[in-house]
This record gives C-alpha cells, sequence and structure tokens, in this order.
C-alpha cells in the first residue's frame, strides 16, 4: 500500500489539504490506483475506484428503498384515514369520459383547478368522486418532497371528503363537542377536499320537483352562509376542489347566489354526468 509521507495533510472522504500533491493511494480491495486532482489552491480532490462507485449505488439503492416504504407507509395511511364509505371503497370507473378526470387526480399537487360534476340523482357523481379521491391517494399524487432522495422532506397533504348536509348540522349550536371539532378542522386543513351533495334534492316533498324554480328551492340563509364560507376560504386559498351537485350552476346561482357561483366556476372545471339512476337500475 502506498503511504502518503506529507504529515501536515488532513484526509477527509477523499479530499487531502495542502500545497503539494498528495501521492496517488491503492484501494486495498479492487487495487485500483487513485490519484489526486487539485480542486482549488489547497484542496485536492481523490478520483473514485469501482469500490467507492459500488457503495455509492448501494448507498443510493438502500435510500430508494427506504423512500419507496416511507411512501408506502404514507398512501397506506391516507387510505385509511379518508375513511371512504363501504358502498364507494371499491368502485371503478373504466369509462373513457371521465379519463381527464383521473389524470387530474394523479397529478393534483400540480393542479390550479377543481372538476364541479353535477348530473340527475342516481347518475353515479359521487362514486366517480370517491373513485378520484382514491386514485389521488393510491398514485402517491399527495407525496410531495422538494428532493427526490431527501428522505426527511417528504410529506403527505392531507385529502378529505363531507357531505354538505352533515357537515352543516354540525355547525349548528349544540354540536360543540371535541369530535365533532376535530372533525370540522380536518375538513378545514384538507388540501384535496370532496365536497359531495352541495344541495340534495328531496324527491319526497313536492316543491323540490324538477320543474319548479329554482327560487322554490332555496336553502336555508344558514345553509347558504356555511356553503359560501367553504367555497370562498377554498377558493381564497387556491386549493383543489371536487364538488358535486344534482343542479347545473345556473340553479347554483338562484340556490346560493352569485358569489358562490362565480367562485364555483373560477376554481373548478364542470363535468356533467349523464346516463341513469344505477340505484333504480334503469
Amino acid at each position: 500500500m502506498i503511504t502518503n509521507p506529507m504529515s501536515n495533510v488532513n484526509i477527509i472522504s477523499g479530499m487531502q489539504f495542502g500545497g503539494e500533491q498528495p501521492v496517488p493511494s491503492i484501494c486495498e480491495s479492487c487495487g485500483m490506483v487513485r490519484a489526486y486532482h487539485k480542486h482549488d489552491e489547497f484542496t485536492w480532490v481523490r478520483e473514485k475506484c469501482q469500490c467507492d462507485y459500488r457503495r455509492e449505488e448501494q448507498r443510493q439503492a438502500a435510500q430508494n428503498r427506504a423512500r419507496d416504504l416511507q411512501i408506502s407507509s404514507l398512501i397506506t395511511n391516507g387510505l385509511r384515514e379518508l375513511n371512504i364509505p363501504n358502498r364507494y371503497s371499491r368502485t371503478s370507473h373504466s369509462d373513457t369520459r371521465f379519463t381527464p378526470l383521473m389524470a387530474w387526480a394523479e397529478s393534483v399537487t400540480n393542479q390550479h383547478k377543481g372538476w364541479f360534476i353535477y348530473g340527475g340523482v342516481g347518475f353515479g357523481k359521487t362514486k366517480l368522486a370517491f373513485d378520484m379521491l382514491r386514485r389521488a391517494t393510491e398514485f402517491g399524487a399527495l407525496i410531495i418532497g422538494r428532493d427526490r432522495l431527501d428522505i426527511s422532506r417528504i410529506q403527505r397533504l392531507g385529502a378529505n371528503w363531507l357531505c354538505v348536509p352533515d357537515w352543516v348540522n354540525m355547525q349548528k349550536p349544540g354540536h360543540n363537542d371535541p369530535a365533532t371539532a376535530e372533525t370540522l378542522d380536518r375538513i378545514q386543513r384538507a388540501y384535496l377536499l370532496l365536497i359531495d351533495d352541495i344541495l340534495p334534492k328531496r324527491p319526497d316533498d313536492p316543491k323540490y320537483s324538477d320543474g319548479l324554480p329554482a327560487r322554490e328551492l332555496r336553502p336555508s340563509a344558514f345553509y347558504v352562509e356555511k356553503v359560501h364560507s367553504l367555497i370562498n376560504d377554498r377558493n381564497n386559498r387556491c386549493l383543489p376542489t371536487i364538488i358535486t351537485s344534482n343542479y347545473d350552476l345556473a340553479q347554483i346561482g338562484k340556490l346560493f347566489g352569485r358569489p358562490t357561483m362565480s367562485r364555483i366556476c373560477e376554481m373548478c372545471e364542470q363535468f356533467e354526468l349523464t346516463g341513469r339512476d344505477w340505484r333504480k337500475g334503469e
């Protein structure tokens, strides 16, 4: 083995410091001679041998495995935390009409607009929306990191969903228990949010039939206030949002007012879901 006669040179990770060029060294494992090249006036950098490259590859592979395991864990936890209702837990849409929506879900962190999905009762709007929510989680679209190889910087952005009537009821006086407060907080902090059934139709009530003008379907002032506040907050923070509705945007404007409709127009692309009532098998 060739030794370095310079006693005043420090060796740090293949680098040496001093005015004179260090003597080449020989790797004890592969036998390769490793010369030194000048990096600056007082720094010399040693050439890499086969062993150095092999160690780097092994270290890189270990980092990649650790990162994949961490991402897999984040995805699994994210799906568990979504707590998707059983009836929508295994839905799958292969219809090519939905390709743009699924592509959006797979890259949701790069999207600036969400989706407003509207159509008749039982057409599958909620199924489609939950598929998008699950697709975004399963494909790791909510996993971010400034440096792909820096495991410490990986994090998962939150995703959640709400059924609007239930969410509004949670905010009425008397629903101030800790569990309710925690649910509302998770919804508020969600990066990706599904706002399901912004205003349900009530088929048992004649005044909610399709033939009557929207002014007769108007929800309560409290309901309108809470929905507008939610939409306004999501729009101001430019957060991706999926909204399902039995009403189109023109009807939404009559039901909730133009300010709410305008914000939905700004923050969402529109998708009309047509077909048949799958619940009735029509």
